[in-house]
C-alpha cells in the first residue's frame, strides 16, 4: 500500500464531515426559502398565481437532505472507527498523536507542532515516518 493511499484512507472522515457541512448549508437555505413561501402565502390574496406545490417542494427537498445526513453520520462514524483502528495499531504515540490530530480533529500543522511543543519540520517528519509504517503495515478494509 502506498502512503498516498493511507493518506487518501485517513482524509475520508475530513472528505465526509465537508459532505454533511454542504448539506447542512443547504437545509439553512431551503428553510429560509421556505419561510419566505410561507410569508407569500399567507398574502395570498395579493399573489394569485404563485405556485402551492412550492412549499410542498422544499419541504420534500428538507426531508430527503436530512435523510442524506443521517447516512452521511452514519458513514463518518464508520470511518472514523476504522482510521481509529487503524492509527491505534502503532505503537509510537507520537505518531499516533499526530494522525489523530491531522486526520480526526483536522488541526493544521503549526497547532500540531505547538500542541506538542515540536518544530513543524519535526512534525513532518514524523508525520511521514509514521505514514510510512501505516503504509507497510497491512490492507485495511477500505482498500481491499
Amino acid at each position: 500500500m502506498s502512503i498516498k493511499e493511507v493518506k487518501e484512507f485517513l482524509n475520508q472522515s475530513y472528505k465526509i464531515e465537508k459532505r454533511i457541512d454542504s448539506k447542512l448549508e443547504q437545509i439553512k437555505t431551503l428553510k429560509i426559502l421556505a419561510e419566505k413561501v410561507n410569508s407569500v402565502f399567507s398574502d395570498m390574496p395579493k399573489n394569485p398565481a404563485m405556485n402551492p406545490r412550492v412549499m410542498e417542494e422544499t419541504i420534500s427537498k428538507l426531508v430527503d437532505l436530512e435523510a442524506e445526513i443521517s447516512d452521511d453520520l452514519k458513514d463518518l462514524v464508520k470511518t472514523k472507527e476504522e482510521a481509529i483502528h487503524f492509527i491505534k495499531s502503532i505503537e509510537n504515540k507520537e505518531f499516533q498523536i499526530i494522525l489523530e490530530l491531522r486526520y480526526l480533529c483536522y488541526k493544521s500543522w503549526d497547532n500540531i507542532a505547538n500542541n506538542m511543543n515540536f518544530e513543524i519540520s519535526n512534525v513532518f517528519k514524523l508525520h511521514l515516518k509514521a505514514l510510512r509504517f501505516l503504509s507497510h503495515f497491512r490492507k485495511f478494509k477500505t482498500f481491499q
